[in-house]
Order: structure tokens, then sequence, then C-alpha cells
């Protein structure tokens, strides 16, 4: 399933980081894949799992896509409301 970047911030609510006092971009809500970021995704994830969601490089163009994945990852988002299937965002930009 494919959805507009737009559509993911409305339907999906990202919440912004809390274990960073700087915005790493993406409105405050975009997870780094190293500690301190990472153990919180990781441990979110083990209780909520469908509310995690990862940023990837694919072919040089970025896309968010529902579940915590690790190849090509870039970033990951935590959201309000939790996928129910797999989902991905169109292009959400190039590089």
């Amino acid at each position: 399933m494919g959805l507009k970047e737009q559509e993911f911030w409305e339907k999906y609510c990202p919440i912004p980081n809390p274990t960073s006092d700087e915005d790493l971009g993406w409105d405050g809500c975009l997870f780094e894949t190293f500690s301190p970021h990472w153990e919180y995704v990781r441990d979110y994830n083990v209780n909520q799992p469908r509310h995690v969601w990862t940023l990837l490089d694919v072919e040089s163009s970025l896309i968010i896509a529902s579940g915590l994945q690790y190849v090509n990852r870039l970033g990951y988002f935590i959201t309000k409301e939790p996928w129910t299937e797999y989902t991905e965002t169109e292009n959400c930009g190039d590089f």
C-alpha cells in the first residue's frame, strides 16, 4: 500500500523524539539509528511494534515503511496510530 508523505503524517501522527533536545529533522520526529535513540525505538517496538516505522534509502529515494527494518535504514519514526498492514510512502525525496 502506498501513501503520500502528507497522508502518513495525517493518518499515523508521528510523535516528537523525546531522546533528543536537538531537532534531527522531520519536525523533530526522527530517531537516529544509534544510542540512545536506537534503544528507545527498539524497546518501544517490543511493546508496541505496530507504531514503529523506518525511514529508508531505496535506490537513492527516501520512503517511510512500516515496521522496524535494518537494511538501508536512515532513521525511525514512532506514531500515535498503529499500522495494520505493511505500508510504505511514495517517494519522500531524493539524495
